[in-house]
């Protein structure tokens, strides 16, 4: 098979006009999908860079917050709106600097809050498959948060919410990346009871000598510990 392939490439480079009915180079299929089950994981990865609180355990006061200042249900992202995922190829990881956050209006900090629970995410994988049937771009990423923060125990909030990489292959001649945005932040709850919510779209692009590529999915984080992914529909 190597052998034949080499000769389908070395061809296609001598013969200029072959190159727009190449299989090598043509996509005959993409498939995403979640690598795991419905239910959201919670996360055993490697440890995010702050500690997470275990449950019920409350951070020692920060004295950074002015109470006169916070407004719970005004919910802000403080951290950052778009990171690349994988850059030509290679994944690209900062959890410390590449990861957004739902806080109140006036608070800075997570440590601010009390009542974090452990980290969920979710793993999905995007692959894509040339005419000869080969896997030329095998991808999978992890939608990241910590949840349940609150203020006085008023509202659920989020923190540390990204897209990492999992694992990223790709075949000769081809280009892969990625990158992660925060589209919104909102409040799903109430005035009363505030709910932080964060839509996050997650792109890539696949480019060939022949032409470039791109996809989208997006998902929907939740204070409360809630995922819903938007391409499907499915919580």
């Amino acid at each position: 098979m190597g052998f034949l392939l080499g000769f389908v490439l070395a061809a296609s480079t001598v013969h200029a006009g072959t190159w727009d009915v190449n299989p090598y180079y043509t996509l005959g299929s993409v498939k995403v999908h979640e690598v795991q089950g419905p239910g959201v994981e919670v996360y055993n990865g490697p440890s995010l860079p702050v500690p997470v609180l275990p449950p019920g355990l409350s951070p020692a006061p920060s004295g950074d917050a002015d109470s006169s200042q916070v407004i719970l249900d005004q919910i802000i992202n403080g951290g950052k709106k778009l990171w690349a995922i994988v850059a030509a190829g290679r994944p690209v990881m900062n959890v410390q600097t590449d990861s957004a956050n739902a806080l109140p209006q006036g608070v800075h900090s997570w440590s601010e809050l009390q009542g974090w629970q452990t980290p969920k995410s979710k793993i999905y994988q995007v692959q894509y498959v040339n005419l000869y049937q080969m896997t030329v771009v095998d991808f999978s990423f992890r939608v990241l948060f910590a949840y349940g923060g609150n203020l006085g125990g008023k509202g659920n909030y989020l923190s540390y919410v990204t897209v990492i990489p999992d694992f990223v292959s790709v075949a000769w001649g081809y280009r892969f990346d990625a990158q992660s945005s925060v589209v919104n932040v909102m409040n799903a709850g109430t005035v009363v009871d505030p709910l932080a919510a964060m839509e996050l779209q997650v792109e890539w692009g696949v480019e060939t000598p022949l032409r470039k590529t791109k996809n989208t999915a997006n998902y929907l984080v939740r204070g409360d510990g809630g995922f819903l992914d938007l391409s499907s529909g499915n919580f």
